[in-house]
């Protein structure tokens, strides 16, 4: 038998040496790899939103004051809105600047006990009006009303379209005027703002068959014969509309 030579034995031994290393190798590599992807890779994000711009105390949100952005999980500590229809229609109780992160602490609802804001619906009103004029949702006889402070109440149970109408209307309403053209400056303004829900019905295509105003005139009268209507018609709801303002110039006592 024929011993193998030292030289040989020892190139044997190199080749198996560098069969067992290029596994060894591969596994380094991958190591490597993983541990660099997973140092450049972004921190763990969740959508937030921030505000487009400042807001001054007393600012009642819209869509376009707000921004959905990613966030770093470490920042998003605390309670946080992650959708508009939670934020739309809250009022800001403390200055917000543009670009800071929007928390529910700072913010508060405009409206009076037995009303409440509801952003996902005045998502669905189809109408900007509303935008900056704090909004409630609850129970009254009538589709909707504006308070002494300028909150709008609506009907939560009437349809949206002539919620969307009313808004038109009433947002056309300001403070009662001084002087003694008192009346006829209310007597101007509820007829333009009828003029304008009643003209927001038409364009959306909506109906309120008890609605005085269109029983009497139509669906589309003109600026004149609503005046005309609000200043002589005998129904309840143009005399009561004339003393409300008698009432709020002074001419009659507030009950």
């Amino acid at each position: 038998m024929r011993l193998a030579r030292p030289g040989c034995i020892f190139w044997v031994a190199c080749l198996l040496g560098a069969l067992m290393a290029v596994p060894t190798v591969v596994w380094l590599e991958g190591r490597l790899h993983d541990a660099v992807y997973v140092a450049l890779r972004p921190d763990d994000t969740v959508m937030a939103l921030i505000v487009a711009r400042d807001l001054p105390v007393g600012t009642v949100l819209s869509d376009e004051d707000l921004v959905a952005i990613e966030v770093p999980v470490r920042f998003a500590w605390g309670e946080l809105f992650l959708t508009p229809s939670g934020a739309v229609g809250l009022q800001a109780r403390e200055r917000v600047l543009t670009n800071e992160l929007l928390r529910p602490q700072r913010l508060g609802s405009p409206c009076p006990d037995g009303w409440s804001v509801d952003g996902e619906r005045l998502g669905r009103l189809q109408t900007h009006a509303w935008a900056g004029v704090p909004v409630c949702f609850g129970t009254t006889d009538e589709l909707g009303m504006r308070t002494d402070e300028g909150v709008l109440l609506l009907d939560a149970t009437a349809p949206d379209g002539l919620l969307a109408a009313r808004i038109e209307h009433l947002v056309r309403h300001g403070p009662t005027p001084d002087g003694p053209d008192c009346p006829d400056v209310l007597l101007r303004e509820e007829a333009d703002a009828w003029h304008h829900e009643l003209a927001r019905r038409v364009e959306l295509g909506v109906e309120d068959p008890g609605c005085p105003v269109v029983a009497a005139l139509g669906p589309t009268p003109d600026l004149d014969a609503v005046r005309a209507w609000i200043a002589t018609s005998p129904h309840p709801r143009a005399e009561g509309l004339r003393t409300s303002f008698a009432r709020r110039c002074g001419a009659l006592p507030t009950p």
